[in-house]
């Protein structure tokens, strides 16, 4: 079948198809609905991002970074903007791996301690979109989940690379979601898998075993290689390139750790 200009089109009950409403659906839902309003800033909020700032600033001044395979701007050489990607709760040092110069956007959730991290993180020069993922459509919306990847696919066509988790659900830990394999067919950006560590940390015992890195510290920062998602990908392909991204993350943790830590080279 073909449409205007003798393009090919999908049957209209094709899966295409009827994915490709449903997320115009979701999209024009999530301008209708207003998302839940961000946190009001206050003092004690204020001082809360600054202390953050302050002690990230002490641990990556006393710390030594090994990367691997080499530096962000190498890595990224030919693939920005690039949809930087790692597991939740293990990114507090991701502000000291961008050149100065390289303008990213970070993905942070709009709950009072996602109003924390936004404060402390632009301290260090970082752009911010708010919003986060959830399982369910309605959840989606009030978390501005789909507004939040309408912004990032638009930061992408804007030249402006984005970094974000790759997991969100409380309830699946480790396992990335779909949204990022999404992101980067529509947008038609590569997936940059990150992982870092420290030799000196502490691990909280909450849902993604989020990791407080300690000042004197070996530090690791692994990057995988970049994975892409055609614009044609059919859904199978894109459950193929999660699985990928998700493949990608665990080894590229289990190598930032094994380096920081000075195990096997």
């Amino acid at each position: 079948m073909k449409g205007v200009a003798g393009k090919k089109m999908s049957p209209a009950g094709s899966p295409e198809r009827i994915a490709e409403k449903a997320r115009r659906l979701a999209a024009k839902r999530a301008f209708r609905h207003a998302p839940r309003q961000l946190p009001k800033p206050s003092l004690l909020g204020g001082l809360y991002s600054n202390l953050a700032a302050t002690y990230l600033r002490i641990v990556n001044a006393t710390s030594s970074f090994t990367f691997a395979p080499a530096r962000l701007d190498v890595v990224a050489t030919g693939q920005t903007p690039f949809i930087l990607v790692g597991w939740h709760g293990q990114g507090f040092m991701v502000p000291f791996i961008r050149p100065s110069d390289m303008p990213i956007d970070l993905l942070v959730s709009r709950t009072q301690d996602g109003e924390h991290i936004a404060r402390a993180f632009r301290q260090f020069g970082l752009g911010m979109v708010r919003g986060s993922g959830a399982g369910k459509a309605h959840k989606s919306v009030r978390s501005g989940g789909a507004a939040a990847f309408i912004a990032m696919r638009r930061r992408l066509d804007e030249g402006v690379s984005i970094c974000l988790s790759a997991d969100f659900d409380r309830n699946a830990p480790r396992h990335a979601s779909l949204g990022i394999a999404l992101l980067a067919k529509v947008s038609g950006r590569p997936i940059l898998p990150a992982a870092i560590a420290t030799s000196r940390r502490i691990t909280l015992n909450n849902w993604d075993r989020a990791t407080i890195n300690l000042p004197f510290s070996r530090a690791a920062c692994v990057f995988s290689d970049p994975i892409v998602v055609p614009s044609s990908a059919d859904d199978a392909l894109l459950e193929e390139k999660r699985r990928q991204v998700e493949d990608a993350l665990n080894a590229a943790t289990k190598r930032a750790y094994e380096i920081a830590e000075r195990r096997h080279g």
